[in-house]
């Protein structure tokens, strides 16, 4: 019985969601009947990772998926890395969510029967009756039974071509949520279109068909990348994916525009991000967190941790979460790294030679290696300037050109050409200091470790809420400084 409680949080699959240890990555997967054979074509495939980009604006759709649900569009010239980690979607074959829905339905229907005066929404099974257990125990299986179809589906159709008029969902990559049109909700800017959130409550409501823009185009053949479409509701019939002409919030340079559903067809493009193809959970690509360790010292780059800065690390900080990572390992907050591509919106795979940023997940700053008196010296900047610019130089015996999980590798800076080089801190005991050397030796060499994807979630779903703290404390401070000033400027 307790599988069936644990079923209701699971009602939008998660098989692709970033909390679980699914993923595309395993070499065993089959494609597809229809396959995108040369991946260097142009055409969205099952499995792409991408974002919906919107030329009015110059820009591409992005949520939070954690605090705040509603999508929006940042007006913004050029995509930079704060933004890059919302906008990702992958594109996921049509799920069938009937079995789910009636367990759902059912244990609502219970809840309310049961507890009709407390409003608490949690299903005591003490209070449910022998015959509904039963029925209750019939919709689990055959709820589970769907979404082990749905799994079965979603792999095989991996690397499928996606045409025209075809029913897709897009899953949010930061959160692992579902775009979603609300049939019963209003937009909050535009009250006569309907609102568009990120849910993990699967249904219809997170249907779409991807239809061309122009009646030019051929509504049976492949979509490109870089066609105009717009995005169609399967639950709500003549609503597409639209965004607001009227600013949502404005400050300064940034303005947002919120992203709802309305009869109006607007034109969306699909941008990029990393095709799908086997084993990529094995390599690492644009935007994957990792820890960087010092092979020698068994310490940890890290960053930010009080009266250290910039340092290799092997004291235990405050954590995220423990015993999730392959070895079991401690994940400490302040050695969260961010592997950037010289252009932040690329996620495609690195490889030995290529140009990398490493950008510190906690503080969003970047390492950099500054010129002082001809030495290299490590700091962190806000900026993503050329002295921020690493590249990957292979330090073991890897036949592969690609950077695979668990490389040793020295780190050499681009515009400096010095190598990264710990040193021991003659006064601290567990910390090396990060310098810099000409060329590099074997105690130099570094190894690139995968953060899980769960990890991952749920230290941007904490940033999110500490961000929030942040900002309802900076208003709650702004109007007491305003009500001071109120009645220090009133008269007597």
């Amino acid at each position: 019985m307790q599988s069936i409680l644990s079923s209701r949080s699971k009602v939008g699959s998660e098989l692709f969601t970033n909390r679980t240890d699914r993923s595309f990555g395993a070499e065993s997967l089959q494609f597809g009947a229809q396959q995108a054979n040369d991946r260097d074509t142009p055409c969205v495939c099952l499995g792409d990772v991408l974002c919906l980009y919107l030329d009015d604006l110059g820009s591409c759709m992005s949520s939070d998926g954690f605090v705040d649900e509603d999508c929006e569009v940042h007006k913004l010239s050029v995509m930079d890395s704060l933004k890059v980690d919302g906008t990702l979607f992958r594109v996921v074959a049509k799920q069938l969510y009937t079995f789910q829905k009636k367990l759902n339905s059912k244990i609502r229907k219970i809840v309310q029967n049961t507890n009709p005066t407390t409003g608490d929404e949690s299903l005591n099974f003490d209070d449910v009756l022998p015959e509904e257990r039963i029925f209750l125990d019939k919709l689990n299986a055959e709820a589970e039974a769907e979404r082990n179809h749905n799994l079965a589906e979603c792999t095989r159709t991996l690397g499928a071509i996606v045409n025209y008029g075809q029913v897709i969902q897009l899953q949010h990559i930061k959160s692992g949520k579902f775009l979603a049109i609300k049939p019963k909700e209003v937009a909050e800017i535009d009250s006569n279109c309907h609102r568009v959130v990120l849910t993990d409550q699967g249904s219809q409501e997170v249907w779409w068909i991807l239809e061309p823009r122009y009646k030019l185009q051929n509504t049976i053949e492949s979509i490109n990348y870089g066609d105009s479409l717009c995005l169609a509701s399967v639950k709500v019939s003549g609503q597409y994916l639209h965004c607001a002409h009227e600013v949502k919030i404005s400050s300064g340079p940034l303005s947002k525009y919120e992203v709802n559903a309305s009869d109006a067809r607007i034109s969306w493009k699909l941008k990029l991000y990393t095709s799908w193809q086997p084993g990529l959970d094995h390599v690492v690509k644009g935007g994957d967190l990792l820890q960087i360790s010092h092979v020698e010292s068994d310490s940890y780059l890290s960053y930010g941790i009080e009266q250290i800065g910039l340092c290799l690390d092997k004291s235990k900080h405050v954590k995220v979460a423990k015993g999730y990572t392959k070895k079991k390992e401690h994940i400490d907050i302040f050695s969260l790294w961010q592997i950037e591509r010289q252009e932040c919106d690329d996620g495609a795979v690195f490889e030995f030679g290529e140009s990398c940023r490493l950008r510190h997940v906690a503080t969003n700053t970047y390492l950099a290696i500054r010129r002082i008196r001809d030495e290299g010296v490590p700091s962190m900047i806000m900026e993503a300037i050329p002295q921020t610019l690493f590249k990957i130089h292979n330090a073991g015996h890897f036949a592969s050109k690609r950077i695979v999980w668990e490389t040793i590798a020295y780190l050499q800076c681009n515009s400096f050409g010095g190598f990264l080089h710990p040193e021991p801190d003659s006064h601290k005991k567990n910390v090396m200091q990060l310098q810099t050397a000409r060329d590099a030796s074997m105690l130099d060499t570094f190894r690139l470790n995968r953060v899980d994807p769960l990890i991952a979630s749920v230290f941007f779903e904490v940033r999110g809420l500490n961000l929030l703290v942040v900002r309802v404390v900076d208003h709650m401070r702004a109007d007491r400084e305003l009500q001071e000033y109120a009645d220090f400027a009133s008269p007597v």
